[in-house]
């Protein structure tokens, strides 16, 4: 028995260890999942908002010249998926009564200007302010869909993070010790 303990607790180790399968089929698998999950809460979210009040916070935002750029990538990502934007108003260029789905892709907006601010996830000091707006932003569209948005966004936040964990985890061997000290700070 003693003779093969050592090769038999290594053989688990190794599975404890190392994911089962390819990793870019596993990633492949975790992204598709990432969409399929989250996808029919937000598109029953979407049909029970089809027009938001919006709040001062949310028209504040939309109405800042950050918040039209959010905009402006808002109505192109819906002109790319090929959805209505809804009724805009001639003079100011602005949706009005907005759908919770186009206030959302706002959002999706306001996340690539972060991306843009923060390439490879270095945080900088506009990064900082736009993830603040965002957060702002967030939370206001939290509260115009009480509960709902929030439960779909958690679904797509939760399957991100396990999506993100297999990359860290690919990634993890190649750190040197002074990056993992800095890493759990």
């Amino acid at each position: 028995q003693h003779e093969g303990a050592r090769s038999r607790i290594e053989s688990q180790v190794q599975k404890g260890v190392k994911p089962q399968g390819s990793y870019f089929q596993t990633q492949k698998n975790l992204t598709n999942a990432l969409y399929s999950n989250s996808k029919p809460l937000y598109e029953a979210l979407y049909k029970k908002y089809p027009g938001v009040v919006e709040s001062p916070e949310i028209k504040g935002i939309l109405d800042s010249d950050v918040g039209q750029e959010a905009v402006s990538a808002a109505a192109r990502l819906m002109q790319i998926d090929g959805l209505p934007i809804g009724k805009v108003n001639p003079v100011s260029g602005m949706v009005q009564k907005p759908s919770l789905q186009f206030l959302d892709y706002v959002k999706r907006g306001l996340d690539t200007m972060v991306e843009k601010a923060e390439p490879n996830g270095v945080p900088s000091t506009e990064g900082r302010a736009l993830r603040g707006l965002r957060t702002r932003y967030r939370d206001a569209l939290d509260a115009a869909a009480p509960g709902d948005y929030k439960a779909a966004r958690m679904q797509y936040a939760g399957d991100l993070e396990v999506r993100d964990a297999l990359e860290e985890g690919r990634v993890f061997h190649k750190f040197q010790p002074e990056e993992l000290a800095a890493r759990a700070n």
